[in-house]
């Protein structure tokens, strides 16, 4: 009895293509975020995001329409889950706490993302309301309302993206290590004639504190000071109580 007739053999590329998950909206920005955590935000472009992907840069456009809106989507991910569940019980000083340390986890995660945070916060068609809504439940809740709750709300948000910005600020890519040991000569040259309180405080001061610094927050996390800066945030909110 004469064998059935063999189907078609498939080519090497039909096979590579079926074994490859589907390209969607959801595996572009999983590989964007990838590429922008190994080789930094000034890296990134289309060109080796479509080779993550093994897709030609046209394919990708499918899904997203451009590199800013891609960034956008990076930075929704990143910080999509900041905002806490509501605990019963909760007042609005530890929800705030909670959203600052939720905030600067996420950043910590993916420290080269937070460079983007601020011009994608702007006008993020992305932008998570759970965090919009939490921020103004906690403020509300604090008995801020009107004019006050406007500006509480901006200065909880310039906060909580200001400092962290520049605790996890990239350094420079090329000739990192000859920029930190200069960094650090200059600190030690510092004048005590010219600047006697820099000088006298250096010690507590060097590589811990903003423009002083020749590491950023992922080797050398400023974890008293971002303690800190959250109860004077709170602080400050207390006088806009009053």
């Amino acid at each position: 009895m004469p064998s059935p007739p063999r189907p078609p053999r498939a080519t090497a590329a039909r096979k590579s293509a079926a074994s490859k998950p589907a390209l969607s909206r959801e595996r572009v920005i999983e590989a964007a975020l990838a590429e922008i955590d190994e080789r930094g935000v000034a890296a990134f472009n289309l060109r080796n995001l479509a080779e993550r992907l093994a897709v030609y840069p046209t394919a990708v456009y499918w899904h997203v329409p451009n590199k800013t809106a891609i960034l956008a989507e990076v930075v929704a991910v990143v910080f999509r889950d900041v905002a806490p569940q509501q605990r019963k019980n909760d007042d609005w000083r530890s929800y705030l706490r909670r959203l600052f340390q939720r905030y600067r986890e996420s950043a910590r995660r993916h420290p080269n993302v937070a460079p983007l945070v601020a011009a994608h916060l702007v006008g993020n068609l992305r932008i998570d309301f759970d965090f919009v809504e939490g921020v103004l439940a906690a403020l509300s809740a604090a008995g801020l309302a009107g004019a006050r709750l406007v500006a509480g709300y901006n200065a909880v948000v310039a906060a909580l993206i200001g400092f962290v910005i520049q605790e996890f600020s990239p350094l420079p890519e090329a000739d990192t290590e000859q920029w930190q040991s200069a960094v650090q000569q200059r600190l030690l040259g510092v004048d005590p004639a010219a600047h006697p309180v820099l000088a006298a405080n250096l010690p507590l001061l060097a590589n811990k504190a903003f423009i002083l610094r020749w590491q950023n927050g992922s080797e050398a996390p400023l974890d008293d000071s971002y303690a800190s800066f959250v109860e004077q945030v709170l602080a400050g909110l207390e006088s806009l109580r009053e």
